[in-house]
């Protein structure tokens, strides 16, 4: 079980890691490196489950490109001073990429059973 898991484990810890790490120290690139190696693990875990479990790619993955768009987008204003709106569209993101996740969590279930 925790073998077929292995790498969203290892994605969500370098993830997580990325983040604190660019939250508390002044590194620029080494978190950046961290985070992108995390959503890359992540990303083999989507492609295994989808290859060995004959997971069928739905309209859920419609609404994970419409969060990273959404989430992306609030992380440029952000950058670019638009404090005014960022929040909006990160927040956005967010909920749509919880509730892939949803979706991805009941369909691969169903799958198991």
């Amino acid at each position: 079980m925790i073998r077929d898991k292995i790498f969203l484990i290892l994605g969500i810890v370098l993830l997580s890691s990325g983040i604190l790490l660019r939250l508390l120290t002044d590194y620029s690139i080494l978190p950046k490196l961290i985070i992108l190696t995390g959503i890359a693990f992540k990303y083999l875990y989507l492609s295994a489950i989808i290859k060995n479990y004959g997971y069928k790619v739905g309209k859920e993955f419609i609404v994970l490109s419409i969060g990273l768009v959404l989430f992306l987008t609030g992380l440029i204003l952000k950058n670019n001073n638009y404090n005014c709106i960022y929040g909006y569209f990160l927040f956005g993101g967010i909920i749509l990429k919880i509730s892939f996740i949803t979706i991805f969590v009941i369909k691969k279930n169903k799958l198991n059973h």
